[in-house]
């Protein structure tokens, strides 16, 4: 069971633009230091558009690539989508990922 302090020690592990597949989604991964991992998703209809040069194409098992972006910094992570533009999430324009 996650206790209140549990959260403080997660941090930013990685972020995907998964826009290739049904449904496309936006995952952020969150490790704790005791080995834990979480994962957040933004599901979607359109894709996602990666923002920034911290993003680089991650090669697949299925030998395709997709945009992946390495913690341990999520600002650094950065991206947009046009439910983010319209404000819809309440995030402005762009999303930091996680």
């Amino acid at each position: 069971m996650a206790r209140v302090g549990d959260l403080a020690k997660m941090a930013f592990d990685s972020a995907y633009l998964l826009n290739n597949r049904t449904p496309r989604f936006v995952s952020c991964d969150y490790i704790h230091n005791k080995g834990i991992r979480v994962r957040m998703a933004l599901f979607t209809d359109v894709p996602a558009t990666a923002l920034g040069n911290a993003w680089s194409d991650e090669p697949q098992r299925d030998g395709s690539t997709l945009p992946g972006c390495r913690g341990p910094v999520a600002s650094r992570c950065t991206f947009t989508h046009p439910a983010l533009m319209r404000g819809w999430l309440g995030a402005g324009n762009a999303s930091q990922a996680g």
